[in-house]
């Protein structure tokens, strides 16, 4: 996953939706992570405090849309570190962010995806795509990501309503760590 979001962090700059380096230059500790059990061996552990450097953290929910009682455990494990920027995905996991132009280009077309926000994406497209590809399907995401553009990550992060879920996160760590700058971002 932290691959996935560097290459958005990457595009995002290269179309100046963010700047790439006033995250670093601050010495903010971004923590993106696949699986919410990570979130809770961090915070289990306390690591994230006796880091004692700001923190902000993005993990997948691993909501299904059914049943979400790992995902609501997660939010109140946000509440309780109110001091870190906590994001968990509205989507499952990072592989349901896949645009369906990436899947179309990998098999010249062949394979038509419907994006699912809830499903285990991994296992359902791992069975369509290792006809075209080698590749795990705990590897999708390396595999797969650098090829989705800029326009697709935007139209893949952003819900029905207009709101770009990684343009909230950037905005989110830019309040709370107060590093807004003249113009506010918007996909």
């Amino acid at each position: 996953m932290l691959y996935s979001y560097n290459i958005s962090f990457q595009k995002f700059a290269e179309n100046s939706l963010i700047q790439r380096d006033y995250i670093k230059a601050r010495d903010i500790q971004l923590l993106i992570s696949g699986g919410s059990d990570n979130l809770k061996h961090w915070v289990n552990y306390k690591l994230i405090e006796t880091l004692q450097k700001p923190w902000a953290v993005f993990f997948d929910s691993d909501n299904d849309g059914q049943n979400c009682d790992k995902y609501q455990k997660n939010i109140e494990t946000q509440k309780r570190y109110s001091h870190v920027v906590f994001h968990l995905t509205k989507k499952r996991e990072c592989e349901n962010y896949l645009h369906k132009n990436v899947i179309s280009r990998i098999t010249n077309g062949e394979v038509v995806f419907s994006p699912n926000d809830y499903a285990d994406q991994k296992v359902l497209l791992h069975t369509e795509l290792i006809k075209y590809i080698a590749v795990k399907k705990t590897n999708l995401i390396e595999k797969l990501w650098h090829t989705t553009t800029c326009e697709e990550i935007i139209e893949s992060c952003t819900d029905v309503d207009g709101n770009n879920e990684f343009l909230e996160f950037i905005n989110r760590i830019e309040t709370h760590f107060s590093l807004h700058e003249d113009s506010k971002k918007t996909a």
